[in-house]
């Protein structure tokens, strides 16, 4: 290893030909210049060929660029040497290069004839990315490399990946053998083939980072939950034992102040209580059900007792009670049970880690290889002793090299040119500036970089800086320079940059004399008066400021008072660098309130634009056009364009709601015959799309992108034809984060106007004036939490653990983790201040962000810009985590220090549009608003909510946060097989279709897509319902049954229950889609709805529960399967797939009483009732209760069968009620708050 103190000034005339070399360039110090230099050393100094000289740089736009600039530098030499160009036009280098080739005794004749050559071969250069330079090794070198003669290379081939998880997850996960205990952990973990294919493909991508396991990895069996079962069942038979009794006994000790009234009193206790039930009910003995949630798992403990101690008023002891000492036996051995859960999950990762060569193999055998497969297959073979000629036989083909960008390089890569070069006395030089590594989320890793800093044969540095002005370089060597370690990492440092000798035209400015060139530092207001600015509000000010000094730059230079050269200022000259889309979208909002046109560009891909996620909606829409939801959904959206008042008025009018669903069947017919392109047109042309997009301030942003995506699901319907599959793939496109040059954000306008880009966009890039309005935010990047294991660093080489760790390791471990993302943060503020040529505008200082109860300076006073204020003194851990008050002194006479030292830093107060502006994220904050405090109301409402018929059962109360989903069966527990019948069913009888959840929403789609009266649609709605819903789930595939054989019965099952006679002659085979409304969604608003008046509303003939929920303020919601018309008269449908038995007697009256009991199905059909004649008020004029509400069926229906009668005559699996008006006015006034 080879310790370099400090790099050497590159000579590029002088430097050895020799040995691995890394030359260290600064921004702007001309990089591409000097590799431009070294290719004409290499040909004419060297002497050699064009085909032997290979470069390597990190995109395939950054590769036609390179190549471009050697041949251009390749034909000036020569005409330089042939004397045709003027003087003027020659690069001093050039003639110096002469002079050094001719001391060496290489003559002009010599020189013609070899850059001649080279002219000629050029076509044959390999200047390429380090996959196209895999590529041509293994084409080349196939039979030395191991690699098969002739493959097709995709970028992301996943395909392959997804076929091999998919088998994984069947041997393992979908087994017979999986206990059943391992099976709700990972459904309660959310474990998806979808997410174990993004484990596994990070596994690809690093392969050399370092795994650490735990030690004690072994598969679960199930006795290992044995007993935690025998615990459960205990606890519960106490709980049927004590049950009533318990909230006395809780209630006296808190009366007596045994018992905290805060923890055990009025509002507690009830949740406790439910949460209790809510166990006991599920049958979920490790409570998988509520593994992330904190709040139940609390409750759950406070019957412990250990609990039960913490609850107790100091020096008081709480009550003894067995189902105390029960509860704590079970909670202990349930902690212990996911514990041991989790394990046996890490194992089956481990194994699943294994699957890589799976992936690798199939590729080879298919001849289709992804581009991290060259670079690995390469790796292993250069790692492999069986072929020691290898390194050899490529340093033939490429006795020199020129890495570029080698600041994002990896592991890998770095492996891949230092066995082939090291060693030898080939010259091999590395070009990179590691203040510049800002893709890390790529997987570049810059401690590969400083590693191999340590290991090259020479180091040099570019300080030389040819692009920003004398005073832009001393303003940016004050920023990074007074702070001792600037980057927060150790070796990476900041050395002081020059002036280079290239000459820019002066920049003269008449318009403000205070403000100077170089970086012009804003300061966020503090006031005594007014505080700090809240984040939001700050990022609104900085963007009208930026904003409004742009509108004043262009207004001085329509009026010739700004001028570079003798050319005035325009909006061309101007850059606004962000990091993030929305921090670019408000930009471009405020710009456009000035009337300011504005391009925005991102490396981003188009899969993460709003258009991608609109577009995915529009699409489901067509596909299922009868789903009223997602039609709505996809009226609702900017491209279509309906508002909230258009959607209610379109609910209101049915034949209109009919029309834009018979408009959505007919698109799909377009479809499904002319392809996606056709239907997109046809869509975008019918709905004005473009012209409402384009009217919006990022309007061409927003088109080009919608063209974008145009163009790639035409592609992607090559290879997925039929509309699920297209948008199944481009659903996997978007959650996957799929990202490439195809899919990168393109330009949406070739005019010359400010450019909005994100600061990744920029890199490499330069412009006369830059922006950075946001840089102050204390901003997080949002790491990769979703795959198991913690990513770090541990000296250079990158860790993935997934071991527990106690809480001061894994502290430790994350402080690390959050200093490398600062660093990263740090690189990306260097690259975006040195894009400037002569001024560059930055705002800084602090803001106040709430924090917990408070609002405070803390998250500002960590920030990263602010970090460059500062001296020595504090650790970059320390400073992340712990900011505070105190530090704002120190920043702000750290900027003012700043300032003071340099003449090229004007520091001034961020201009504000008169009083400080607040605005939402949605709003520019352009304008300033007075606002005043509300008054407090007279008492603090409880928490508002939203509410459902299964919360109010199982007192299982939250929040939610999308449309509400029907519960298709949901608290139905999964079935085992029925009792022994006396007779064997049909092949295609329903009675052997699956029973379990998943059955039930399979069964649900059915009904929710078939016309009953065109038995025609039926083998298409069942085909789409089974591919969706597979209803035996994801952990338990067809079992035995094909598709066919699963369809055969849901067939069956269809004639009979659309065939039998149901009430007063209906039938449903004979109501049309005219007369049916499918999945009607509702909230009912709830007004301090409590389980007590809820439970002495509900008459005695109503077999309900005892309710035991959390008082309820806010909505109720629910989904109606199907609302009927049929005689004047409207009926409520509800599918039940619950399978009762396999006999006629199994579906009389009284089993379905009883199953109607047991799921408290009566109060679901009261708040359905509630809510279908609330609807019918509001849309039919005359609506009578008696008169047009028909009742209540609930139909179970693999008991629904024409022959299948009772005594009376009614139908088998059928249970029908219609309700006394007089109920349902109680209850709907109980809802609304008015008491029953």
């Amino acid at each position: 290893m080879t310790m370099h103190s400090a790099p050497d000034n590159l000579d590029i005339l002088n430097c050895p030909l020799s040995g691995m070399s890394l030359i260290e360039a600064s921004a702007g110090t001309g990089k591409t210049w000097n590799i431009c230099m070294l290719y004409l050393r290499f040909l004419l100094e060297a002497k050699l060929a064009v085909p032997e000289i290979l470069v390597v740089t990190f995109t395939n736009a950054a590769t036609a660029e390179l190549k471009e600039r050697i041949r251009a530098r390749i034909m000036e030499m020569l005409l330089f040497l042939e004397e045709t160009a003027a003087p003027s036009e020659a690069d001093p280098f050039l003639a110096s290069l002469v002079s050094h080739l001719e001391a060496a005794e290489t003559g002009r004749e010599e020189m013609q004839l070899l850059l001649k050559a080279a002219l000629a071969s050029f076509d044959e250069a390999t200047i390429s990315t380090i996959h196209g330079f895999c590529r041509k090794v293994a084409g080349t070198l196939a039979f030395g490399t191991g690699q098969p003669f002739s493959f097709t290379v995709e970028r992301e081939e996943k395909e392959t990946l997804t076929h091999v998880v998919h088998d994984f997850w069947r041997r393992h996960v979908a087994a017979d053998t999986l206990p059943p205990a391992m099976a709700m952990y990972l459904n309660a973990i959310r474990i998806t083939p979808e997410g174990l294919a993004a484990f596994l493909q990070r596994e690809m991508e690093k392969p050399l980072a370092q795994k650490r396991w735990p030690d004690d990895l072994a598969p679960l069996d199930e006795s290992d939950m044995d007993a935690l079962i025998a615990a459960y069942e205990k606890l519960k038979d106490s709980w049927q034992q004590y049950r009533e009794s318990l909230p006395d006994v809780i209630g006296n000790a808190v009366t007596e102040k045994v018992l905290s009234g805060a923890k055990y009193g009025g509002r507690p206790l009830p949740n406790i209580l439910a949460a209790y039930e809510s166990l006991f009910a599920r049958k979920d003995p490790a409570a998988l059900s509520i593994l992330s949630d904190n709040t139940a798992r609390t409750r759950l403990w406070r019957l412990t007792t250990d609990g039960m101690a913490d609850g107790a008023n100091k020096g008081k002891t709480p009550p003894p009670h067995p189902f105390f000492s029960l509860a704590e036996t079970w909670f202990t051995l349930r902690d212990e049970a996911i514990t041991r859960l989790h394990q046996a999950y890490l194992h089956l990762l481990f194994m699943l880690s294994k699957e890589a060569d799976e992936v690798r193999r199939r590729r080879q055998e298919n001849r289709v290889l992804s581009s991290s497969d060259m670079l690995y297959r390469l790796y292993a073979a250069l790692s492999d002793p069986a072929l020691p000629d290898l390194p050899a036989a490529i340093r033939r083909m490429y006795p020199a090299a020129l890495i570029d960008e080698f600041q994002d390089t990896d592991p890998i890569q770095f492996f891949i040119f230092r066995t082939i070069y090291a060693g030898s006395d080939a010259p091999v030089f590395f070009v990179g500036d590691p203040k510049q590594a800002i893709y890390r989320f790529r997987n570049a890793d810059l401690h590969t970089y400083l590693a191999a800093r340590e290991e090259v044969n020479a180091l040099y540095s570019l300080t030389l800086n040819q692009r920003s002005t004398p005073e832009v370089i001393a303003a940016c060597n004050a920023f990074f320079l007074k702070n001792p370690n600037p980057f927060m990492l150790d070796g990476l440092g900041y050395p002081p940059v020059s002036p280079g000798a290239r000459q820019r035209e002066a920049l003269a400015d008449e318009s403000d004399a205070s403000t100077g060139n170089g970086i012009v530092l804003w300061r966020l207001p503090h006031t005594t008066d007014s505080g700090y600015l809240r984040r939001n509000d700050a990022m609104a000010a900085a963007a009208n400021a930026v904003a409004d000094e742009i509108a004043r730059l262009l207004h001085a230079g329509q009026h010739n008072e700004i001028r570079i050269g003798e050319a005035p200022l325009k909006a061309a000259d101007m850059a606004i660098l962000v990091r993030t889309h929305n921090e670019a979208r408000r930009m471009q909002q405020a710009l456009a309130l000035r009337g300011l046109a504005s391009v925005s560009l991102s490396p981003g891909s188009v899969w993460d634009s709003p258009e991608a996620a609109e577009l995915g909606i529009i699409l489901s829409a067509i596909i299922t056009p009868r789903n009223l939801p997602r039609l709505r959904a996809a009226l609702a959206t900017e491209m279509l364009g309906l508002d909230a008042p258009a959607i209610e008025a379109l609910s209101a009018q049915d034949e209109k709601l009919l029309a834009k669903v018979e408009r959505f069947m007919a698109y799909q017919a377009v479809w499904l015959e002319h392809g996606i392109s056709f239907v997109l047109r046809q869509v975008m042309g019918e709905h004005d799309v473009y012209a409402r997009l384009l009217a919006l301030p990022d309007g061409e942003r927003r088109v080009t992108n919608l063209l974008h995506l145009a163009e790639l699901l035409n592609d992607a319907a090559q290879h997925h034809a039929m509309p699920e599959s297209l948008l199944r793939w481009m659903t996997e496109q978007r959650e996957s984060g799929a990202s490439d040059e195809e899919t990168q954000i393109r330009l949406e306008s070739d005019e010359k106007l400010i450019r909005i880009m994100t600061i990744y966009a920029a890199k490499g890039l330069e412009f006369p004036f830059v922006f950075c309005p946001f840089l102050w935010d204390a901003w997080r990047s949002n790491r990769n939490d979703s795959l198991d294991g913690m990513e770090y660093q541990d000296g250079n080489r990158l860790v993935i653990d997934f071991r527990e760790h106690d809480a001061l390791s894994e502290a430790a471990i994350k402080n690390r983790m959050a200093v490398e993302d600062a660093a990263d943060r740090l690189r990306l503020v260097y690259v975006a201040l040195t894009r400037a040529i002569y001024r560059c505008y930055v705002v800084a200082g602090c803001y106040v962000q709430p924090s917990g109860r408070s609002v405070n300076v803390n998250h500002s006073t960590s920030g990263t810009l602010n970090w460059l204020a500062t001296d020595a003194g504090i650790t970059p851990a320390e400073w992340i985590s712990n900011g505070d008050e105190e530090r704002v002194a120190w920043i702000e006479a750290g900027w003012q220090a700043m300032a003071d030292s340099c003449d090229s830093i004007t520091l001034a107060d961020l201009p504000m549009r008169g009083a400080p502006v607040t605005a939402s994220p949605e709003t520019d904050g352009s304008s300033a608003i007075t606002l005043m405090a509300a008054p407090l109301p007279a008492a603090i409402p409880a928490g508002w909510r939203i509410g459902s018929y299964s919360a109010l059962v199982y007192g299982a109360m939250g929040a939610i946060h999308e449309a509400a989903a029907s519960d298709h069966d949901e608290r139905v527990q999964d079935a085992g097989p029925p009792d022994e019948p006396e007779t064997v069913p049909d092949t295609d009888d329903i009675f052997l279709f699956p029973a379990s959840r998943y059955a039930g929403n399979c069964l649900h789609a059915v009904f929710e897509e078939v016309d009953f009266t065109d038995e025609s649609t039926w083998d298409a709605a069942i085909a789409q319902a089974l591919l969706r819903h597979p209803p035996y789930g994801r952990l338990h595939p067809e079992a035995g049954n094909t598709p066919e054989a699963l369809a055969a019965m849901i067939r069956q099952m269809l004639k009979n229950v659309l065939a039998t006679p149901l009430h007063n002659g209906m039938t449903l085979a004979g109501i049309g889609l005219e007369k049916r409304l499918t999945e009607l969604e509702f909230f009912l608003p709830a007004k301090n709805v409590s389980a007590p008046a809820v439970n002495a509303l509900i008459p005695p003939d109503y077999p309900v529960s005892k309710l035991a929920f959390p008082q309820l303020e806010g909505y109720l919601k629910g989904l109606i399967d199907l609302v009927v018309e049929h005689n004047g008269r409207f009926y409520i449908l509800d599918w039940k797939s619950n399978l009762l038995g396999s006999q006629q007697a199994d579906y009389g009256e009284d089993a379905i009483h009883t199953a109607m009991a047991e799921h408290n199905y009566h109060l679901q059909h009261l708040l359905y009732t509630v809510a279908l004649d609330r609807y019918l008020s509001h849309r039919m004029p005359g609506y009578a209760y008696d008169t047009h509400f028909g009742g209540v069926l609930y139909l179970f229906v693999r008991g629904v069968r024409p022959a299948w009668r009772q005594e009376n005559g009614t139908p088998s699996g059928v249970f029908f009620r219609r309700a006394d008006e007089r109920l349902i006015r109680a209850l709907d006034a109980l809802l609304s708050g008015g008491g029953a």
